[in-house]
């Protein structure tokens, strides 16, 4: 089950006090088209991006300058989507340009400011460390699934919500692929996380470049849930959310973004990751005239 899709207050006014804010912020530049505008942003890594409003989320896209990324360095930028700030992602363009996403749901009118610069902040600070911050002891994730209208299983002091990926095979015999995302405060947020994969190493050429390619290609076609590579003694390919708000509204949102990607590409990651024909294969079709480590 998921949450309502309309978000609670009036959608006028909180485009209104966004686009008042970006503008106060001074990155606001000419209207492009119906809640759609330019930005300029203060950083090294990116200059102009574009910034829209629909369904009560604030997107920023900013591409990075410079040439095209490396394909083999696709699985840098993932490691980089781990440590990034709450909202923020690197993605992959069609054109092969690595973007840079920043992502807030307009939930309360009154802390745009606040919010929109706390976002900034962390899109300009890609390259540094966040820096996390104290969560209210009270959040019980739970309770927060309940109220998003989500179905649950509490375990100790997190919550874990079942995602169906798409079914393999045909008819009746056709099988659900499960993933479930896990809901905890972790490191001082409420933590959203889908496992895709996990193993003692990273892999090796051409497979990392193959599920990083993919998974930052879906980053840009989802909402408020990034991709990333996480390293705890061993390495796991996720999608995640930090929900700074912890509000039921806001992990609804991510929950639905969270169940969009793993059906885009949940089993295929894992095809990819355990076969490296099948992934070099990909990389020929998706990258003609790609040539690399274990690209031939």
């Amino acid at each position: 089950m998921t949450c309502a899709t309309e978000i609670p207050g009036e959608t006028g006014a909180r485009e209104d006090q966004a686009v008042a804010a970006l503008a106060r912020l001074g990155v606001l530049g000419r209207r492009l088209g119906p809640s759609l505008w330019e930005i300029t942003l203060d950083c090294d890594q990116v200059s102009t991006g574009r910034v829209r409003i629909e369904d009560g989320i604030l997107r920023l896209d900013a591409p990075l300058v410079g040439p095209q990324w490396p394909l083999d360095g696709f699985w840098e930028i993932l490691t980089r989507n781990g440590s990034a700030g709450p909202g923020v992602r690197l993605g992959l363009s069609t054109g092969r340009r690595i973007v840079l996403i920043g992502e807030i749901v307009l939930e309360n009118v009154f802390d745009a400011d606040d919010r929109i610069g706390r976002l900034l902040a962390d899109m300009t600070a890609l390259d540094s460390q966040w820096t996390e911050e104290a969560a209210d002891p009270a959040v019980d994730p739970a309770a927060l699934c309940e109220e998003a209208g989500w179905e649950y299983t509490r375990r100790e002091d997190s919550a874990v919500v079942r995602l169906e990926a798409n079914r393999h095979g045909t008819g009746m015999q056709a099988a659900a692929i499960p993933f479930s995302a896990v809901i905890s405060v972790r490191s001082g947020i409420l933590h959203c996380m889908a496992e895709l994969v996990r193993d003692d190493a990273p892999p090796p050429q051409p497979k990392s470049t193959a599920v990083a390619a993919l998974l930052l290609h879906v980053a840009t076609q989802i909402r408020l849930v990034r991709p990333a590579a996480v390293a705890d003694g061993q390495t796991s390919l996720v999608f995640e959310s930090l929900l700074p708000r912890a509000s039921a509204w806001e992990l609804g949102q991510a929950l639905s973004g969270m169940s969009i990607a793993v059906r885009l590409c949940g089993p295929e990651i894992a095809a990819l990751y355990r076969d490296a024909d099948l992934a070099r294969e990909f990389l020929r079709i998706r990258f003609p005239g790609f040539v690399g480590p274990g690209v031939s």
